[in-house]
């Protein structure tokens, strides 16, 4: 009996206990990207992404992950289930406590500098607006360096973020993500 309330205990210690793990991703130009989450030192995902097409009229962005591609909304919408707002409000998104965020990039656009300018300022906005929103919700340490390149054409993206996660976390985030994902189900049956 004693043996079973240990087993007990090491679970529910286990379940609750914060699981801190970095995440590095690299991208030295737009077909080479690459996401690594690291924990306890050990790399447990990686991941090879690709920006494929995006389409400004329709506001949508194909993206290729690890082979397979996977559309993405642009538009704030949230009955689209490609929405990017259900993905930044997503359960599993939730369980995730980021503590730390750095960012490095250079962009270069070859005899422009404007050009190079306009789009540094351009990534900045988006990843100050990203940061601003997970603020919001958490506490967050962040540091960022954009810098633009006038005179060769250039892509340099550096990250590096501390994030911390308990599994039971995960797994209630699992379950709330399986239910919503459902509930898009079957809304988009009732329409057809």
């Amino acid at each position: 009996m004693s043996v079973f309330f240990v087993i007990v205990i090491v679970t529910v210690a286990f379940l609750g206990s914060e699981l801190q793990a970095s995440v590095v991703f690299k991208s030295s130009a737009p077909d080479k990207m690459y996401l690594k989450v690291f924990l306890f030192g050990i790399s447990i995902i990686r991941i090879g992404m690709k920006i494929e097409k995006l389409m400004p009229s329709s506001a949508y962005l194909f993206v290729r992950v690890n082979g397979k591609r996977t559309g993405i909304s642009l538009k704030p919408d949230r009955t689209d289930k490609d929405s990017i707002i259900n993905y930044l409000t997503s359960p599993l998104f939730k369980a995730i406590d980021i503590k730390y965020m750095d960012i490095f990039a250079e962009i270069g656009v070859e005899n422009g500098n404007f050009a190079a300018v306009m789009i540094a300022e351009l990534f900045r906005a988006a990843y100050c607006a990203f940061t601003s929103y997970i603020k919001s919700k958490q506490l967050l340490a962040e540091k960022h360096v954009f810098t633009a390149n006038g005179k060769q054409n250039k892509l340099f993206i550096r990250f590096f973020g501390i994030i911390r996660v308990t599994p039971a976390n995960i797994i209630y985030s699992l379950f709330a993500a399986f239910a919503r994902k459902m509930s898009f189900m079957r809304a988009a049956k009732r329409k057809v």
